[in-house]
């Protein structure tokens, strides 16, 4: 079945965004609740992922926020359909509180990151679309299309599960994710 590049592009950006959910952003601890605990500590989980672990999703870690932030993120699974994935991490997130602009600087540093596992792709033997200029990507940066991403240009829903993961693994591409 042929998957619209779209689809995945957005699920590719609502992963990003919800993967790079900050813990600086705690609640006060509801100590009664264990579904608030947090796996890293006894820190209780912001409200937006209390509501995405509420309705299906699993927090499988922690890690290094993918925008080049220094605060932790979570890393989530899911087995729910894409669609209801997305519409989840939508209402969800209209629970986040608001956050800072990503600096120039830091565009820049998710910039460089993704050209580089652009190069990764290449070196594999696949041809992804070029980058654009450092000006153009901060420009769309917040644009509603959202901004050029390494994998722009591959049809990576196609790809066998083996060569996905080869990839994957090889080139960092870590909340890039296909149902």
């Amino acid at each position: 079945m042929a998957v619209p590049a779209r689809a995945y592009r957005a699920l590719a950006v609502a992963a990003l965004i919800v993967v790079s959910i900050s813990c600086s952003n705690r609640q006060s601890p509801d100590d009664s609740d264990p579904a608030t605990q947090s796996p890293v500590g006894e820190e209780t989980l912001p409200r937006h992922v209390q509501c995405m672990v509420e309705r299906g999703f699993r927090i499988s870690g922690d890690s290094p926020r993918p925008d080049g932030g220094r605060d932790a993120g979570y890393e989530f699974e899911s087995d729910l359909p894409t669609d209801e994935a997305l519409r989840i991490i939508d209402e969800c997130r209209q629970l986040e509180p608001p956050r800072a602009p990503l600096s120039d600087d830091e565009i820049q540093a998710v910039y460089d990151d993704w050209v580089g596992q652009r190069a990764c792709l290449v070196n594999l033997g696949y041809q992804p679309a070029d980058p654009p200029s450092i000006e153009k990507f901060i420009e769309d940066w917040q644009s509603p299309h959202g901004p050029w991403m390494p994998i722009d240009g591959l049809q990576y829903w196609l790809w066998p599960d083996e060569e996905y993961e080869n990839a994957k693994s090889h080139c960092g591409l870590d909340f890039y994710e296909r149902s």
